[in-house]
């Protein structure tokens, strides 16, 4: 099955956390969420296979859904600035129509103004290839939007609609994020900083042809973006997943949250930090450290199974 690459990550990442990628058919997902077996007998320990696949879903879950966001926002405030009419092409190809909301018909971009895009085996930055339809709804905005001379922050909506990413996973539900930009009150901007904050209720991702799904709650994040060092940080993810049919888990029920950090590049590659994910009888910890001859990932479960690997390994779970 068709594998997800970090480079690719960085647009889409696995919103199914690539349950589509990997799993040889057997019953390795038998044990379920670690609550124990059917006559109360508690659960046997997760097997490496399945504490490296805990450990690969939570971190690329956790780094992807604002990621998945920011581009469709991105994408979304690009085209309201140009208002196309009829279909557009797609930079790696595919199509797109979009239907542009100036609320307050003042033709600029204020808070209300919609944009709704219909995607059709559109490929779109970051190899993200979409169909299906996003809407986009400037909720709030004070300042100038992208003036980084001054401080400003965008509120907006996204609503996902039958919006199937790669091919593979079909998403609904709905984010909202905040993309903010502060100066420090200063007129020296190498001191200024973005964030990016997002939130999902709910988000309920299935795969066609398969009963694979997967409920992600709860999920809030936040991304810094430092313009004196350059770093990107995730100061936070944390969500809960739960649901079936994944080939290697079967049913899981866990939650995530970062420890305390994770610093990534400008493709969202994970470089450092630790991605912790609590099921009902086990703690996975994923850690990410870079040295000169590159970046490692160690997955280690509190039942005392541990796996090291390159990141490329890792990526290729």
């Amino acid at each position: 099955m068709q594998k997800k690459k970090w480079q690719m990550a960085a647009g889409i990442l696995a919103l199914s956390m690539l349950a589509a990628c990997g799993g040889d058919g057997d019953d390795s997902g038998t044990q379920g969420d670690g609550g124990g077996t059917p006559d109360g007998e508690p659960a046997a320990p997760y097997t490496a296979e399945q504490v490296k696949w805990y450990g690969h879903e939570s971190a690329f879950t956790a780094l992807s859904i604002s990621r998945v966001g920011l581009l469709l926002t991105s994408v979304a405030l690009e085209t309201a600035g140009t208002n196309p009419s009829g279909p557009q092409a797609c930079p790696g190809g595919g199509t797109f129509t979009a239907a542009v909301d100036d609320a307050d018909s003042n033709e600029d971009l204020s808070a209300g103004d919609s944009v709704t895009l219909n995607f059709a085996g559109c490929f779109l930055p970051d190899d993200m290839q979409a169909d299906g339809q996003v809407k986009v709804t400037l909720t709030e905005l004070n300042g100038q939007f992208a003036d980084e001379t001054d401080a400003f922050d965008a509120h907006a909506e996204l609503v996902l609609t039958n919006l199937l990413l790669d091919g593979e996973t079909t998403v609904n539900g709905t984010l909202a994020m905040v993309l903010a930009h502060d100066t420090k009150d200063t007129p020296d901007t190498t001191d200024d900083t973005d964030t990016v904050t997002t939130h999902a209720g709910s988000l309920a991702l299935t795969e066609p042809d398969s009963d694979y799904t997967n409920q992600i709650t709860g999920y809030e994040s936040e991304i810094v973006f430092d313009y004196a060092t350059q770093g990107i940080t995730f100061t936070k993810a944390d969500y809960t997943a739960k649901g079936s049919g994944d080939p290697i888990l079967g049913q899981f029920d866990y939650k995530v949250s970062l420890d305390p950090s994770v610093i990534v590049d400008a493709e969202f590659i994970p470089s450092s930090g630790k991605v912790k994910a609590v099921t009902a009888t086990e703690t996975i910890t994923t850690t990410f450290a870079t040295e000169d001859d590159g970046t490692s990932v160690t997955v280690t479960s509190s039942s005392g199974t541990t796996s090291t690997m390159s990141l490329e390994e890792f990526d290729d779970l």
